[in-house]
């Protein structure tokens, strides 16, 4: 019998297959819902609800979509016989910087991109182009960012375009963060964009959570069984197993499957080498507060706005229906807005009502239209760790995924680097995971 903690995708995919290979499995998950990251949510918000019993889809706390090349969710949803809901949209883009927008839907955008001298724009375009045609990254693992766009493209595409992207990401360690991750980005996006096209990017008619109960019935068709509201307090290896504790149970496992953050895993983890411990403790995650909004009309020209003004509090503004048809949330307009921050940030501890008192000032140096009369519904959520901090030199400190316990995985969104997060590569770490534990228990 195996366990696994947490029910995001990375978790539901360990548990998705390893049920399919008829092994008996227990899921854990500290929240009462599903998702992770991806966790979707009445449009209203309050309590959730199966997937196909609202009037309008749900709506994930935390913005999401699939790029064309994310073959390993795609097929899931292939075997799932679900694949007839994914819709592919054309994305617009934009770009905003010193008080004006700047459309980057189309390649040639850059060229456009009056914040840059052309030969600047000229410089950026082959930077692009040549971190998109780039296959190997493990030399950039060991120079920065800026090191490496300030080698390729300059100083001042540096300062104008990466540079306030990154410390709106990643705060004040923005100068350290590995070329690697930076590539991955580049990367990431233009697979979802042929030639000199628009980008295209997939969403799920349903939401996300219409996959994640998708996944839930599947492995409960299995045998397999879940555990909600349950926080994993212990792991204990035995001379036999190991024992899983938690509020109010104990429960003795032949393999246990940790889909949570490092900093966790090293807290209830009993057993772990002391080179194991420091490994997982110099993983260091920035927080996230994102924020939902429904609105009485649009605000945004554009579904996704890149914000290049570290005095805006929000590093993207991102327009959920620009993309994706209002007529899905009963003709609603929903916009994301999203800041990465350290998690004693004021923002990340203020309350919900100070956060919402800040908004309409905030939108209105973008959007001068906007009021607080447009916002009919706000949802806040907070993620600790949300971003992993990657830098120069990352690679060296991935825990693999089999620990020195036996019988015990991590499998968490630090350990696919230099792939920032997504849905489609947690289920394909779970996905592999749960192929080293078949084996495992095979032994």
């Amino acid at each position: 019998m195996v366990a696994v903690v947490g029910a995001g995708f990375g978790g539901l995919g360990v548990a998705y297959k390893l049920a399919q290979a008829g092994v008996r499995v227990h899921v854990y998950e500290g929240n009462p819902r599903a998702g992770g990251l991806a966790e979707g949510v009445p449009l209203e918000g309050g309590s959730h609800l199966k997937a196909g019993t609202l009037k309008s889809a749900p709506i994930e706390r935390f913005y999401h979509h699939l790029f064309t090349s994310d073959s390993v969710f795609i097929e899931t949803l292939k075997e799932l016989g679900i694949e007839n809901r994914l819709r592919f949209f054309p994305s617009t883009n934009g770009f905003w910087h010193k008080g004006r927008m700047y459309d980057i839907s189309r390649p040639t955008g850059l060229l456009k991109f009056s914040a840059l001298s052309v030969k600047d724009r000229i410089r950026l375009g082959a930077f692009i182009l040549r971190a998109r045609s780039r296959k190997d990254w493990h030399a950039l693992d060991k120079i920065s960012a800026r090191e490496w766009v300030v080698c390729h493209a300059g100083e001042n595409v540096y300062r104008v375009v990466w540079e306030p992207l990154l410390r709106a990401k990643f705060g004040d360690k923005a100068d350290s963060i590995s070329a690697a991750w930076l590539w991955s980005k580049i990367r990431l996006r233009s697979s979802s964009r042929k030639g000199w096209g628009r980008e295209r990017l997939g969403y799920v008619q349903g939401g996300f959570d219409f996959v994640v109960q998708s996944l839930i019935r599947d492995i409960e068709r299995h045998n397999g069984r879940f555990f909600w509201g349950r926080n994993v307090t212990e792991i204990l290896p035995l001379s036999k197993g190991l024992r899983l504790v938690t509020a109010g149970r104990r429960q003795t496992y032949d393999a246990i499957v940790l889909t949570v953050a490092p900093e966790i895993a090293s807290r209830v983890v009993h057993g772990l080498t002391l080179p194991e411990q420091a490994r997982l403790g110099t993983i260091r995650h920035q927080a996230n507060i994102c924020i939902v909004l429904t609105l009485k009309e649009s605000i945004s020209s554009v579904y996704w706005l890149s914000v290049a003004d570290t005095s805006f509090p929000f590093v993207a503004v991102i327009e959920h229906t620009r993309m994706i048809p209002r007529e899905w949330y009963g003709g609603k307009h929903i916009v994301y807005l999203s800041r990465y921050t350290d998690p004693k940030d004021r923002w990340y501890t203020a309350t919900d009502k100070e956060i919402l008192d800040e908004i309409p000032r905030e939108l209105r140096r973008i959007f001068p239209r906007f009021s607080a009369h447009f916002i009919e519904h706000s949802m806040i959520s907070r993620a600790r760790f949300a971003q992993p901090i990657t830098s120069v030199g990352y690679a060296e400190h991935i825990p693999p995924l089999e620990t020195s316990i036996p019988g015990l995985y991590l499998a968490s969104m630090a350990q696919i680097y230099p792939i920032d997060r997504g849905t489609n590569y947690a289920l394909k770490q779970g996905y592999e995971t749960a192929e080293k534990v078949r084996k495992y228990l095979a032994r």
